[in-house]
């Protein structure tokens, strides 16, 4: 297993962003820090270290971990993208896109 540093961005709405903002802070797993971008109150990033076999696999971890944080949060958020870096450089997700792309590779 490799040690790979995730960064899962979760947007929402501003009527709600204090909420998500509360509700990530005390239902996020042990060992994730929940920041909120200071220009944007309605984005926020769970940053947290994760163990995997590769870099796909700790996409998925990522994503799938947020994921399911948010729907048992029952408030309006989601996972806009997921970044993974490790030794081989940065590794950029973003859903709708069905596999991972090495950042500055999406079509955004």
């Amino acid at each position: 297993m490799e040690s790979f540093v995730t960064c899962a961005v979760v947007e929402t709405d501003l009527r709600h962003a204090f909420e998500v903002g509360v509700a990530l802070r005390l239902e996020a797993p042990e060992g994730t820090a929940v920041r909120e971008d200071p220009h944007v109150p309605e984005v926020f990033y769970l940053e947290a270290t994760t163990a995997a076999a590769d870099v796909q696999r700790a996409v998925a971890a990522a994503a799938q971990s947020t994921t399911t944080l948010l729907a048992g949060l029952d408030l309006p958020a989601e996972v806009h993208e997921v970044v993974v870096l490790s030794l081989d450089g940065a590794v950029h997700w973003v859903p709708d896109v069905d596999a991972a792309l090495p950042a500055g590779e999406s079509s955004h």
